[in-house]
């Protein structure tokens, strides 16, 4: 009887030991294909995107874009760039000189694609900042590839060409006071491309014989505009600022006062500057 006591409490033994193994190895294999399954059957998400929403240039110069991945890359795959412009004159793609779009490559294990190089031109003519629009289409079948933010690049073309403005005629004007109105012009020295305006603006001068305004004399327009019909001269003239000038019977002797261009400041005056005369002396003749 001790006998078969002993003999059962060993083959309870074993067969415990038996069971336990074949619990790791289960658990093992089920460890092993989830991992396989986690890596092959859901692919990982990558967000594609460019560097900035916004990137300057000037002309004639050289610039890559490229996109950037956030997330891992595991196959090889294409993206097609597409520019888009009001004047297509103003840039060329490297890598398509006769095309708006172009493929760029992103490899696995890569952060970024291989760049586009956008070459802008060299025009003479001033044109203001201008702007171009970069997008990109998302590779066909492959849902974990997305667009992030920003997906649009809006590229800014700095015009360094410059247009030189100054008052037509000569820096002193006499004018009777019985004259009425009086117009007056601005030229523009250099090609342009675009309609613009500028503004005058006219003051009294410190002195005891200043013309004052109301009193003297009205600027009945101020902006003046150089118009599309004059695109690509070398010299064009503007529309006419108008005084209006008060004839108020009083015996007052010569009076003066001045009138200057008055340009934006800053980023804004975008290649406009002031020529000689910019500021014209206008002696009222009582």
């Amino acid at each position: 009887m001790p006998l078969m006591k002993h003999m059962g409490a060993r083959t309870a033994g074993r067969i415990r030991g038996n069971l336990l193994l074949a619990a790791f190895a289960a658990l093992a294999t089920l460890q092993c294909v989830a991992a396989q399954f986690e890596n092959s059957s859901i692919p990982q998400i990558v967000k594609l995107k460019f560097m900035s929403s916004r990137m300057k240039v000037l002309e004639d110069s050289q610039s890559e874009i490229r996109i950037l991945a956030i997330g891992a890359i595991t196959e090889n795959f294409t993206v097609n760039l597409k520019f888009t412009s009001e004047n297509n004159d103003d840039f060329i793609i490297a890598e398509n000189p006769f095309g708006l779009n172009v493929e760029v490559q992103f490899a696995v294990g890569e952060t970024q694609s291989n760049p586009a190089t956008l070459i802008t031109t060299e025009d003479e003519i001033w044109e203001g900042v201008e702007e171009l629009s970069v997008t990109f289409d998302l590779p066909p079948n492959m849902t974990n590839i997305q667009k992030g933010e920003p997906a649009t690049l809006t590229v800014a073309i700095e015009d360094d060409d410059e247009i030189i403005i100054s008052f037509v005629g000569n820096d002193t004007i006499h004018i009777s006071e019985d004259i009425g109105t009086y117009p007056f012009q601005l030229k523009a020295s250099g090609f342009y491309a675009r309609v613009f305006t500028v503004r005058v603006g006219c003051f009294e001068v410190d002195s005891d014989n200043t013309a004052t305004e109301s009193d003297d004399y009205n600027l009945r327009k101020e902006r003046v505009e150089f118009m599309e019909s004059d695109f690509h001269k070398k010299e064009s003239t503007s529309t006419s600022a108008e005084l209006v000038i008060v004839d108020d019977d009083i015996s007052e002797g010569g009076e003066t006062f001045i009138c200057v261009i008055l340009l934006p400041t800053g980023q804004q005056a975008d290649g406009r500057v002031v020529g000689e005369p910019d500021t014209i002396s206008i002696i009222i003749k009582d």
